[in-house]
């Protein structure tokens, strides 16, 4: 209207006049607008509430739909006992080989009960989740002959709670002591002392299998005091981290029996723990049926500590004959050395030029022998023993199952003369290095192996190999095959 007041000399009487007329309509329009403005506002208000009043509705309804669709999920449906092994499998493996359960929130057990409500209950009311624990113990040497050693204030509480939900089974503990001192030609008579205070709180469980790994051997005395207590005791797992001489050398505690209150031990396995002189008081060694002793043991230490195990009936052993041996032409024993009872024997010799000895050793119902070769160099070495089970050991007709592997040079009338001495075997395993056509073409023949059923071979080839001896295999498998029942076998050939 400004614009037309100033230029109305310009404009006609019919064009001021619509103007006007125009102002006066979009003046009488503005209530109308403002009333809609007005109206839409409070629409948008009672929307607003009623999302409000919804949005916890949808948030309901979809929780009720996730719990319906976990109802109808397949995983509901599987039994009990099913779950049970699933379970199993969850737990993750100990050194020694038993299943353990650790106090951590991301593994099993307790990562089962966070799944859901149905799988807490199970877990807690499946007592083998709970039968086994892992206590994880470490020092630092801050000053000299002074440790400082960490463990949970309530060990006993947690561990008192935990076995409770184990119920009747039987009971499995791992005891690691980690950051080892590198200085062990200090006085460490403290040290053992606090482990000693550690056991003492465990003395209420009736704890089956124990595994302890320490710094050195000399730690495991500390058990003296407290393992009389554990009367339950069936099965032991000793690891020692490293061995030094010069902790000897110093006072530790050394008593009469570690293990004198365990009549019920019948297993052990020794990592590092056997060392000259022979430990004669750290385990009641004639009541062990089951031994696995992962050391490199000389022949004399080998000897004696045979001698100490006539109950025995699973064994597994790492020889090394470069050590501590007997001098040359010294025979291992003077007597017999009888092991009535054994029929599982696994011998490894980590030796670069010599091999075990079986000179005065008899096995009657030996049933599975495992003889292991190894050395430090690339090249195999010459057998040389002439007492071997067989020749001069004495193995009954019960073995039926032997295995050679290794870097372990055997000739033809070697191996045949020694297949030729045990007729009841029916699995063979050979992995050394021979002249595998003579080996083949020989057992072609049914009086050697008469009762072979199993036969496995990797044929070790140090330069030209004879492409015969496929011919060979198969020639000896149809040869068996008409004559004798079915034969399984398995040839693998490689270079070296």
């Amino acid at each position: 209207m400004a614009l037309v007041d100033s230029s109305r000399e310009y404009y006609t009487g019919a064009e001021i006049q619509r103007t006007v007329t125009l102002s006066t309509s979009h003046q009488a329009n503005l209530p109308m607008i403002s009333s809609r403005i007005n109206s839409i506002d409070k629409q948008i208000a009672h929307l607003h509430s009623q999302h409000e009043v919804l949005l916890p509705k949808l948030d309901h309804k979809s929780r009720n739909m996730a719990i319906l669709k976990s109802i109808l999920s397949p995983i509901c449906h599987i039994p009990t006992d099913i779950l049970h092994e699933i379970f199993k499998y969850c737990l993750p493996n100990a050194p020694s080989g038993v299943l353990m359960s650790l106090s951590k929130a991301d593994q099993a057990p307790l990562l089962l009960c966070q799944v859901c409500s149905r799988w807490h209950r199970t877990a807690l009311d499946f007592p083998h989740l709970w039968r086994a624990f892992s206590l994880q113990m470490k020092f630092v040497n801050r000053d000299e002959g002074n440790y400082l050693i960490t463990i949970h204030p309530s060990v006993s509480a947690i561990l008192e709670t935990w076995f409770s939900r184990a119920g009747r089974c039987p009971l499995s503990l791992t005891f690691r002591l980690r950051e080892v001192c590198k200085d062990f030609g200090r006085d460490s008579s403290g040290l053992i002392l606090k482990l000693e205070e550690v056991f003492n709180q465990l003395q209420n469980l009736c704890i089956q299998h124990l595994s302890l790994s320490v710094p050195h051997p000399g730690y495991a005395y500390c058990l003296s005091k407290v393992l009389q207590e554990f009367t339950e005791l069936e099965s032991i797992f000793l690891d020692a981290q490293s061995y030094n001489s010069d902790f000897y050398s110093h006072p530790i505690p050394q008593p009469h029996y570690v293990l004198q209150s365990a009549p019920r031990l019948h297993s052990a396995e020794l990592h590092n723990f056997i060392h000259n002189p022979f430990p004669k008081n750290l385990i009641p060694w004639l009541q062990l049926t089951h031994l696995c002793v992962e050391h490199q043991l000389g022949e004399q230490l080998w000897y004696i500590l045979i001698c100490h195990h006539t109950n025995l009936q699973h064994g597994i052993f790492s020889l090394d004959m470069h050590h501590l041996k007997y001098p040359p032409g010294t025979p291992p024993s003077y007597h017999q050395i009888s092991l009535p009872y054994l029929v599982d024997l696994t011998v490894h010799s980590a030796s670069p030029n010599r091999q075990p000895n079986f000179y005065q050793l008899v096995f009657p119902v030996l049933q599975k022998l495992q003889l292991l070769f190894g050395n430090w160099s690339d090249l195999p070495h010459l057998w040389d023993g002439d007492f071997f089970p067989g020749t001069g050991g004495t193995v009954s007709g019960s073995l039926t199952s032997l295995a050679l592997v290794g870097l372990i040079f055997f000739t033809e009338i070697q191996i045949q003369s020694l297949l030729g001495s045990l007729p009841s075997i029916t699995k063979l395993h050979v992995s050394v290095v021979t002249n595998y056509s003579n080996f083949f073409l020989a057992l072609t023949n049914i009086r050697l192996l008469p009762k072979l059923e199993t036969l496995h071979c990797d044929i070790r080839a140090f330069g030209d190999v004879d492409t015969n001896i496929p011919q060979l295999i198969a020639s000896f498998v149809h040869s068996r095959w008409l004559i004798l029942p079915p034969i399984s076998t398995t040839a693998w050939l490689w270079h070296q």
